[in-house]
Parts: structure tokens; sequence; C-alpha cells
């Protein structure tokens, strides 16, 4: 099991890429996210350019973003499963998520 969080400030953007198996996303009310997945640091690079952060996950991860972060989910497995908690109320494509910020799934 591999965990690690991210500190973030600003407005805070997530990609996660690529990846097979689950992906769970949940909002919380810190100034981070957390990244806890199966495997190892192999399994999971992190690049950050500015407010952005680019998760490139090979295996099921769960994420803890900051409320209101917008989340872009690029499958490149179609076997990807996205879960986005249920207090969040997100859809995928939805334009707007007033408590966990947006998802978008491509």
């Amino acid at each position: 099991m591999y965990e690690d969080v991210f500190q973030v400030s600003g407005a805070p953007r997530l990609s996660v890429l690529g990846g097979q198996g689950e992906l769970e996303i949940r909002g919380w009310n810190e100034p981070a996210i957390k990244l806890r997945g199966r495997g190892g640091p192999k399994d999971f690079q992190v690049k950050r350019e500015g407010d952005a952060v680019i998760l490139h996950a090979g295996e099921d991860c769960f994420l803890l973003v900051p409320r209101g972060c917008p989340v872009v989910v690029e499958r490149a497995e179609d076997n990807r499963t996205v879960n986005v908690g249920q207090e969040e109320r997100a859809k995928r494509h939805s334009p707007a998520c007033p408590q966990a910020g947006s998802l978008y799934s491509r």
C-alpha cells in the first residue's frame, strides 16, 4: 500500500491519467491532495506545474482532494472505474460540483 500527501495552495487543479482498476475521489477540507493506492511508489507518478497536479496512476487508488478542486480523469484503460464520494454529488461531465469541484472524465 502506497500513501502520500501533496500540499496545494491557490486554486489547485488535479488531472488523473492512465491506470486501471478503481479510482475513488472524495472532497475534504484540507489544502492538500492525499493519495492512497495499491502498489508502490513506482505505480504512481506525480508532476506539479504551478497550481496543477498531474497524477499518473497505474493501480487502484483513493484520493482526497480539497473541496472546490477541479478534477480531470483521463483513462488509458477501458476498465477503469471512477467512484466519486456520495457527499460530493458530482457527475461526470458536470460543469460544476459545489462541494468537491468539477469532475470531467475523458
